[in-house]
C-alpha cells in the first residue's frame, strides 16, 4: 500500500541527486526521530519509508512527519510483511536519485548532516562510494566515546578496492550501516541486501561493494548510529550468524584480492573484536551466562584455526578467566 506524496502531476520531474530510504518496523517514536532529522529546503533529495510494522502507529508518524515536508517523499507498506533485507531493498528499488542512502529507523542524521552529506556528494561525484563518519549513541542519544577510537584523521581519501577490503575484514565496527552513500549503478553491479545472510548482511554488502569499487572516506560526521539492546546487531552473536561470516571471509578469499598473510591477520582481528565487544556488552549487562555463550564461540567449528590476535589476546584472557571458559 501507498500513500500519496507530496508531489503533483503538474510539477515537472527532476533526477533526486539522493534518495533516503527509511526501512522501519514497528518503532514510531523513533522513526518520528529519524524523519524529523530529514528537514531541509532542498527539492533534489527524495525520503522514501518502507513500513514493515504490523499496525498503522508508523503510517501516522510519516504522514504528520512529512505531509508539509519541502522534499518530495514517498511512503510503502510490506503487504505481507517482508524480511528486514528485502524491506532495505523495497527501498532501494522505489529510489530515483542518483545516489542511496540507507537510514534506519533507529538511527538519525546530525544537525546540518544532511547538507553537509548533499555538499561532499556535489564534490565527489567521481567517487561512486562514499563513507562518512558516525557518532554512536545510546538510546539516550548519549555519545559511547570508546567508539570513536577509529579513524580519527581529518583528511579525505580513497582507499583502492585491496586497502578499503582490508579495513573492513580487520575491522568489525569499520562501517556503521548510516555512513555510507552509495551511487545506484553500485547496486546494479553487486546485487542487493542479501537476505540468506541476515543478519551480518552488512558485511556481505560492504565485502562485495569495497571489492568492486574501493571507498572514498570522509571525516566529516553526519548522522548517528544508536546502539541498544532492541537492535538486530546486540542480537547477532551466534552460531548461526558466526558460520555466515565464515562463509562472507571465505567468499572474499576467493576474490584473490588479499594475500595469504594479510587475509588471514584480518580474520584474526575481525573475530576477536566481534566476538569480545559481544561479550564485553552481555558483561556490562550483568548478564554473564550469554556473555559464556558468546566466549564459546571460540571454539566452534571453522574457528580452530583462527590465529593469535596479539592486539585481543590480553582481553580475551581476562574475559576466559572470568567467565571460566
Amino acid at each position: 500500500m501507498d500513500l500519496a506524496t507530496n508531489t503533483t502531476e503538474e510539477v515537472v520531474y527532476q533526477q533526486p541527486l539522493l534518495s533516503i530510504c527509511v526501512p522501519t518496523y514497528n518503532r514510531p517514536s523513533l522513526l518520528r526521530r529519524t524523519l524529523n532529522s530529514l528537514q531541509s529546503e532542498r527539492g533534489d533529495v527524495e525520503i522514501i519509508v518502507t513500513d514493515n510494522s504490523t499496525d498503522s502507529r508508523s503510517e501516522q508518524v510519516v504522514k504528520e512527519t512529512l505531509g508539509y515536508h519541502a522534499s518530495p517523499w514517498h511512503y510503502h507498506k510490506n503487504e505481507p510483511a517482508v524480511t528486514p533485507a528485502n524491506n532495505m531493498n523495497a527501498g532501494v528499488r522505489l529510489a530515483t536519485g542518483k545516489y542511496i542512502y540507507i537510514l534506519h529507523d533507529d538511527d538519525y542524521l546530525l544537525p546540518g548532516g544532511l547538507l553537509k552529506m548533499l555538499e561532499k556528494i556535489e564534490k565527489n561525484l567521481s567517487h561512486p562510494v562514499l563513507k562518512f563518519r558516525v557518532r554512536v549513541v545510546d538510546i539516550h542519544q548519549r555519545p559511547i566515546v570508546h567508539s570513536l577510537r577509529f579513524d580519527l584523521g581529518r583528511e579525505e581519501y580513497y582507499l583502492r578496492p585491496e586497502l578499503a577490503l582490508q579495513n573492513l575484514l580487520s575491522n568489525s565496527s569499520y562501517v556503521r550501516q548510516p555512513s555510507v552513500v552509495l551511487r545506484r549503478e553500485v547496486y546494479d553491479k553487486v546485487g542487493f541486501w542479501d537476505d540468506s545472510k541476515t543478519p551480518p548482511n552488512d558485511t556481505d554488502m560492504w565485502m562485495r561493494v569495497f571489492s568492486n569499487f574501493g571507498v572514498y572516506c570522509l571525516p566529516d560526521s553526519v548522522s548517528a548510529y544508536t546502539i541498544h539492546t532492541g537492535s538486530m546487531t546486540t542480537t547477532s552473536f551466534n552460531y548461526q550468524s558466526l558460520n555466515i561470516l565464515l562463509g562472507i571471509f571465505e567468499a572474499a578469499k576467493q576474490k584473490g584480492i588479499l594475500s595469504t598473510e594479510i587475509y588471514n591477520r584480518c580474520k584474526s582481528s575481525f573475530f576477536h573484536q566481534w566476538l569480545l565487544a559481544s561479550t564485553f556488552r552481555y558483561l556490562l549487562l550483568g548478564d554473564y551466562k550469554t556473555a559464556r555463550k558468546v566466549m564459546r564461540l571460540f571454539h566452534s567449528p571453522g574457528m580452530d584455526q583462527l590465529s593469535v590476535s596479539v592486539r585481543w589476546l590480553p582481553l580475551k584472557l581476562i574475559f576466559k578467566t572470568i567467565l571460566f571458559v
